[in-house]
């Protein structure tokens, strides 16, 4: 969610405050199911254990706000990327 990508597509700078304000609040709401749109997104594969019937190793009650903070710091990068020009 860069700026140049928002401005392009005229969409509000604020999105990028909205995000980070969003995941900020989001950790702090319980989640029983959390399940990712990409493996890299939770360690997936690195997960699965040797036994295919344990499911165990997937219940991670850290794995939300761990995420979560991902992705904002993802944002954080882009944008202090973007002030050092």
């Amino acid at each position: 969610m860069n700026t140049a990508y928002l401005t392009k597509v005229g969409l509000p700078l604020s999105l990028q405050e909205s995000f980070l304000a969003g995941c900020e609040a989001m950790k702090t709401v319980h989640v029983d199911v959390c399940t990712p749109s990409h493996p890299a997104h939770s360690d997936m594969l690195e997960r699965v254990p040797e036994d295919r019937t344990d499911y165990r190793p997937f219940a991670d009650p850290e794995k939300w706000p761990a995420f979560l903070e991902e992705r904002a710091a993802a944002l954080r990068t882009v944008l202090e990327t973007e002030k050092r020009g």
